[in-house]
């Protein structure tokens, strides 16, 4: 008999849509949880979210936030927030947990698992903390349809099982091979957004316009990107978004959160004002 994943991924501190996000998954019958990365920075909550993530999830991998935070990357983005973590983070016997074990390994290292049929990352197969799952700019998809359309079904054969999860982009989406286009049916509700989805010959990178159920996944190789629980970003829609999965349904959901007590937090800290705007601004609009 088939279990129910509930997967999650770059929660970024934001407690508020955690809880919302786990309380869902719950109602709906989840019996498993994986938590893809990027659980800290950008959020207010960075302790809150390591703690409640560290007793609610199955599988919990690293993101590159995570990696940041241990090792850091000249070529990161700045984020004064995450340098107002640290100290947090510090007296944090979770995230000293965490921090060991990048320190030892690597983020790459704790931030792919495979789980029988199922190829959980933070961001890549191939770079698991690194490397962007998206097709390429949208002005690209037509003039480079067969370059792009090579490259992401790339992507799709480094996923060490039939069906893959990832995050990092923030985006929900699907890429599969264009054999599989007969899942994404527009008469069983399933509209795709079409500035984002690509259609190659060999392959198919879906953004799902609304919330949706794809059925008859199983026999599917794809690879599959949650969204952000803390932070959805590009769409225009701000609810939180993660992905229920019992093998042979997946489902994009979306769940409303009280984003404004999150975005009062983040007016309250320290940190850059200009920082603070963007991040209350991406909460507010999912931009």
């Amino acid at each position: 008999m088939s279990t129910l994943w509930a997967v999650l991924s770059d929660i970024h501190g934001n407690l508020e849509a955690l809880e919302a996000v786990l309380s869902d998954a719950a109602a709906q019958g989840a019996e498993h949880i994986a938590v893809l990365g990027d659980t800290i920075d950008y959020g207010p909550d960075p302790v809150a979210c390591l703690e409640r993530v560290s007793t609610a999830a199955e599988v919990w991998l690293v993101g590159n936030h995570e990696e940041y935070a241990v090792t850091p990357d000249e070529d990161q983005e700045d984020s004064d927030i995450l340098r107002w973590s640290m100290p947090l983070l510090a007296e944090s016997a979770v995230w000293e947990t965490v921090r060991a074990k990048i320190a030892a390994d690597g983020g790459p290292a704790h931030a792919s698992r495979v789980v029988g049929n199922r190829h959980f990352v933070h961001a890549s197969a191939g770079s698991p903390t690194k490397q962007y799952v998206w097709p390429a700019h949208e002005v690209q998809y037509v003039v480079f349809n067969h370059q792009v359309d090579g490259r992401i079904t790339e992507f799709l054969d480094e996923f060490q099982a039939d069906h893959g999860f990832n995050g990092h982009t923030h985006v929900p989406a699907v890429l599969t091979r264009y054999e599989h286009h007969g899942v994404f049916d527009s008469y069983q509700g399933i509209d795709r957004h079409h500035v984002h989805t690509f259609v190659g010959r060999s392959s198919i990178f879906f953004v799902p316009k609304n919330p949706c159920v794809l059925h008859g996944v199983g026999a599917m190789k794809m690879a599959v990107n949650v969204g952000s629980v803390g932070q959805p970003r590009r769409l225009g829609d701000n609810r939180a978004s993660y992905v229920l999965t019992d093998g042979e349904d997946l489902e994009f959901r979306r769940v409303e959160y009280p984003w404004a007590k999150t975005a009062a937090k983040l007016a309250g800290l320290p940190i850059d004002e200009e920082q603070k705007v963007e991040l209350i601004e991406r909460l507010e609009h999912g931009i």
